[in-house]
C-alpha cells in the first residue's frame, strides 16, 4: 500500500514561482491543490480509462477510471484517490460534457451529481469540458458554477455552495490558455481559468494535448490529398468562382497547404472549427454537390471530417516538440535528461494552479518523481 502524505508534511511545490515569478496572476494560491482533497503525494494522475491497471506505480495515488459497469451513465469519469485503482467507489466523478448541450441539460446532469453527493455516494463532482478556459469556451467557469448552484439549491432545499470541485481541461506548454487567457471574472476583473479555480479551491486536472506521438497514417494523409485535389476540380468546374455561403468563402484546405501550413495546426482548433465552420460547409454541400466535381468534393470532405483530430495531433506534434525542446532545454536545465513527453508532463506538474497531470498507462512515472519541481517555471511561459 502506498504511503499517503498529508499536505503539511511536504514543502509546497514551485513556491518560488507562485510567489515571485507569476507577476501577471499574483492572487493564485500555490498550495490549494493539496488541501482540496486533503491528501495526495503526486501530481501524476494515471489514465486507466482505456487500459485498466491492477497496480499503481509507486508515487501515484490518483487514477482516472471508467467506473464500475452499469453504475454510471456513459460520459462519466471516475477519479479515485486511492492506492487501489479497482476500488468500487470513486471519491470524485467528472462529467464528460458533450459537444452539444443546453443549459437545461447541463443543470439536469449536475442535479443528478449533486444528489449523489447528498446521498454520500461521492465526495464531489466536476466537469471535463474541452473548451473551458479557451477562447472558444461554450460557457465560462462562472456559468458552470451558477448552473451547479441551481442544482445544489434544488437538492438541498436551500442556497448552498455546490459540490462542483474539479475540472478536467486540455492544456499544454504551448497553447496555455487556461493559464494566460482571461476567460472568467473574479471580483470584477477578467482572469484566467486557473486563477479563479485556485481562488475557489477547485481541483484542475490537466490533460496534456499531443502527449503521445501521433503519426498521420498514410491513408489519413491520402484523404487530405484527395480533398485538396477535389477542391481544385470544383474550382475548375465553377470557372474560378470558389463556393461562397452568405457572402463568405467556404473553408478550403488547399490554401493553408499551399503556404506550407496544416489546415488544423493544433488539436484545440478542431472542435471549435467543427462547431462553427462545419454547419456552413454542409450547407455548401447541398448547393454545390449536384455536379460530379461537387459530389467528389463532398465525398472527400466526408472522409476527412472524422480524421481531423488525428491530422491536428500530427501537425502539432512537430511544433510542440520543437518548442518544448528549445524552451525547456535553454530556460529550465532541471529537465535535462527527460524526453519531450516527460518534460511536458513535468512542466505542467510544476504549475501551482494545476492539481494533477493525466498521463497514460505505461508512462515511466519514476522519471517524473525523481526530479524536483521547476522552481522558476514562469521562465517557460514568459518565453511563450
Amino acid at each position: 500500500m502506498l504511503k499517503i502524505i498529508e499536505a503539511e508534511a511536504t514543502a509546497t511545490p514551485s513556491r518560488q514561482w507562485a510567489e515571485a515569478a507569476w507577476r501577471a496572476n499574483p492572487r493564485i494560491a500555490p498550495n490549494w491543490w493539496r488541501e482540496n482533497l486533503g491528501f495526495t503525494h503526486s501530481k501524476v494522475v494515471l489514465d486507466a480509462r482505456e487500459a485498466p491497471s491492477t497496480a499503481l506505480p509507486e508515487g501515484v495515488n490518483v487514477v482516472l477510471t471508467a467506473g464500475a459497469p452499469g453504475a454510471w451513465a456513459a460520459g462519466v469519469i471516475c477519479v479515485a484517490v486511492t492506492p487501489n485503482p479497482t476500488a468500487a467507489q470513486a471519491q470524485v466523478v467528472l462529467w464528460q460534457v458533450p459537444d452539444q448541450v443546453t443549459p437545461q441539460e447541463a443543470t439536469e446532469q449536475l442535479l443528478r451529481l449533486e444528489q449523489r453527493v447528498s446521498s454520500g455516494e461521492i465526495e464531489a463532482y466536476g466537469v471535463a469540458d474541452d473548451t473551458l478556459g479557451t477562447a472558444a469556451q461554450r460557457w465560462g467557469l462562472n456559468t458552470w458554477l451558477s448552473l451547479a448552484a441551481t442544482a445544489a439549491e434544488a437538492v438541498w432545499g436551500r442556497k448552498k455552495r455546490p459540490a462542483l470541485k474539479a475540472l478536467l481541461v486540455p492544456f499544454d506548454g504551448v497553447a496555455s490558455a487556461p493559464l494566460l487567457l482571461p476567460s472568467t471574472e473574479l471580483k470584477g476583473q477578467s482572469v484566467p481559468l486557473l486563477e479563479q479555480a485556485a481562488h475557489l479551491n477547485i481541483w484542475v486536472l490537466a490533460h496534456p494535448m499531443g502527449l503521445k506521438p501521433v503519426m498521420a497514417p498514410a491513408e489519413v494523409l491520402q484523404a487530405l490529398t484527395d480533398l485538396a485535389q477535389a477542391e481544385v476540380q470544383l474550382h475548375v468546374g465553377l470557372k474560378g468562382q470558389w463556393p461562397h455561403i452568405m457572402g463568405q468563402p467556404v473553408f478550403s484546405v488547399l490554401q493553408p497547404l499551399q503556404h506550407g501550413q496544416a489546415p488544423w495546426p493544433h488539436p484545440c482548433m478542431v472542435k471549435p472549427w467543427q462547431n462553427l465552420a462545419w454547419p456552413a460547409l454542409t450547407q455548401a454541400f447541398h448547393t454545390y454537390g449536384t455536379t460530379p466535381a461537387g459530389a467528389a468534393w463532398v465525398a472527400a470532405w466526408q472522409r476527412v471530417y472524422p480524421l481531423m483530430t488525428t491530422l491536428a495531433h500530427a501537425a502539432s506534434r512537430t511544433t510542440v516538440e520543437a518548442l518544448m525542446h528549445q524552451r525547456l532545454g535553454h530556460a529550465l536545465p532541471v529537465t535535462a535528461g527527460l524526453d519531450v513527453t516527460h518534460s511536458h508532463i513535468h512542466l505542467l506538474g510544476s504549475v501551482p494552479g494545476i492539481g494533477g497531470v493525466v498521463v497514460p498507462i505505461g508512462c515511466d512515472v519514476q522519471a517524473l518523481l525523481s526530479v524536483p519541481d521547476i522552481a522558476d517555471v514562469g521562465g517557460f511561459f514568459s518565453a511563450a
